[in-house]
């Protein structure tokens, strides 16, 4: 399984992409090459299912320094999980076969501040 030393350390002193990133360090090699492309193409066999917000300043593959292929990302403005996401969560585990779900969180995210600021002033 490609993703797994991502989340945990590794013995060898390297903790993955995570511990990576926040050390401003380019993360180890991750398979995104022609080969990996044509494994891909066939068939997708992540080893997580992502639930994260669409914001374009986080790249999930660059926080856990992941691969084409290694995650199914589920992403939306709110980070709300609605029936569309949670069908696509379903896939990801029932069809694809992840082991692993992981819900990231931002506790201070503009539309759902937005979306509270409103709900205050009674317009929502």
């Amino acid at each position: 399984m490609l993703g797994a030393p991502y989340f945990r350390s590794t013995g060898d002193g390297h903790d993955g992409g995570n511990a990576d990133f926040l050390a401003d360090k380019r993360s180890v090699k991750t398979s995104r090459d022609s080969d990996r492309r044509l494994a891909i193409a066939r068939a997708q066999v992540p080893f997580a299912v992502l639930v994260g917000c669409s914001d374009s300043r986080v790249s999930p593959e660059l926080l856990f320094g992941t691969g084409l292929g290694e995650l199914f990302i589920v992403r939306n403005a709110g980070n709300t999980v609605d029936t569309v996401a949670l069908g696509s969560i379903q896939y990801g585990v029932q069809v694809l076969g992840a082991p692993l779900v992981l819900v990231l969180d931002d506790r201070t995210h503009h539309p759902r501040r937005a979306q509270s600021e409103e709900q205050r002033r009674g317009q929502g």
